[in-house]
């Protein structure tokens, strides 16, 4: 899932700044130590010269920087969420692999392209794999998903309607964790860090943590929030990273960005049959195992949409910096759509804003 190898982008950043100031916390603190204990960069091994001792790292915000090594660089290498290096064992430069997050400290040339590092601690590709696939598990296991009806600020509680129409009560008060997803987001990389006074009626939430014995009450440890919407119409025009279309209720024309994570499917008979039975069992509304089995179909391009193709689209809520991004765009939904224009059929919240692949 796309959706937990950008969470786990986060938590191994954070764990190898951890794991280096434990290493060695007079390089952040000491005063006048210079540029070559400052420089430092994170990111993802793309290449590795065995021959010349220097692995290529992609940044976060897709710049590359060359990172060499003598023989005096020490390497290693840590479980990823690690904030220490109790667990650190040393390794050598030839066990480091294209896909393993790497934190270089060392000297910087002027322009920040090459540094020659001191040390490199490395977060192993399988390690992280692993670490996605647990937390995965965890979130199944112990998530809930529903839209906010109501909040306690005062006893920061967050009253909760879950997609079987059953009411939940999440108690989110200190040590809860909160992430927010923006206008732009499209996975977990995308939310930022936020707080229980910025939940509202009407957004969508994902909580990880444990359900009272009579499963009315929710002991949050993480939650991640976010206001998105449902809207169906027909595709006037289709690029790269925009989709203009006819929006059914209000008949006007609008225009969502398309980013390059946003999901985009058509969709079979069968999996149409399976949204219909979830929306006559559960009031109108899908939930996470649905958006988990939609991800799962082929991946198409915007620009194989055509003009007039029926699409359903669950976004981020356009605001003053823009347009709305599409976080799914769904295609093969014509008959779909006629038959919930049908009176009495449910009003449609798919319950698809949240990106999938939630974690820690």
């Amino acid at each position: 899932m796309k959706g937990y190898l950008y969470a786990l982008v986060l938590v191994v950043a954070h764990g190898l700044v951890a794991a280096s100031a434990a290493q060695n916390p007079s390089t952040s603190t000491q005063p006048g130590a210079g540029s070559a204990s400052s420089d430092r960069v994170i990111g993802e091994v793309t290449a590795v010269d065995a021959g010349s001792r220097q692995i290529t790292l992609n940044e976060s915000a897709g710049k590359s920087v060359l990172v060499r090594s003598d023989a005096s660089t020490i390497f290693r290498r840590v479980p990823p969420g690690e904030k220490t290096l109790d667990k650190a064992v040393e390794i050598k430069f030839e066990e480091i692999g294209v896909g393993d997050r790497v934190l270089a400290r060392g000297t910087a040339d002027s322009k920040k392209e090459v540094l020659l590092a001191r040390s490199v601690i490395v977060m192993s590709k399988a390690d992280i794999t692993l670490k996605r696939e647990r937390d995965r598990e965890d979130w199944l296991r112990r998530g809930v998903i529903g839209v906010v009806t109501a909040t306690d600020r005062t006893n920061k509680e967050i009253t909760l309607r879950a997609p079987t129409n059953q009411t939940l009560t999440i108690a989110a008060g200190e040590g809860v964790r909160f992430r927010r997803y923006t206008s732009r987001s499209v996975n977990f990389k995308d939310a930022r860090a936020s707080s229980f006074d910025e939940v509202k009626v009407g957004d969508q939430l994902r909580a990880l943590g444990d359900k009272s014995t009579d499963g009315t009450r929710y002991q949050a440890e993480e939650i991640v929030s976010g206001t998105f919407r449902t809207i169906t119409g027909t595709v006037v025009s289709a690029a790269a990273g925009e989709l203009t279309i006819k929006d059914t209720k209000t008949k006007q024309p609008l225009t969502l960005l398309v980013m390059k994570d946003s999901i985009i499917r058509r969709f079979t008979p069968e999996v149409v049959k399976l949204i219909e039975q979830s929306l006559s069992s559960s009031g109108g509304r899908s939930g996470g195992d649905l958006q988990i089995m939609i991800e799962s179909l082929a991946a198409i391009k915007a620009t194989d949409l055509k003009p007039g193709d029926a699409v359903l689209i669950s976004s981020s809520g356009a605001d003053s910096s823009g347009p709305a991004t599409a976080v799914l765009v769904a295609a093969g939904v014509e008959d779909f759509l006629k038959r919930q224009e049908k009176a009495g059929a449910p009003q449609l919240n798919l319950g698809l804003g949240l990106p999938a692949g939630v974690a820690p």
